[in-house]
């Protein structure tokens, strides 16, 4: 079984101060809870694309 890595992202520029966990594998990743505006979701978006894995899940874990 492969390991798992997992960031943390939490900007002090991001709306709200959502944080989101980034969950990856050896060719995947996992995003747990988006942000709320467009800029939240570019920057997660590069964040993501940086890694090089393929984005398969986006998880939401409450409903505000």
């Amino acid at each position: 079984m492969s390991a798992l890595d997992f960031e943390v992202i939490d900007s002090p520029d991001s709306s709200l101060n959502k944080t989101s966990v980034l969950v990856t594998g050896p060719n995947d990743a996992l995003l747990v809870d988006a942000g709320f505006t467009r800029s939240d979701g570019r920057r997660l978006a590069e964040r993501i694309r940086a890694t090089g894995k393929r984005l398969t899940t986006v998880f939401v874990s409450h409903g505000d």
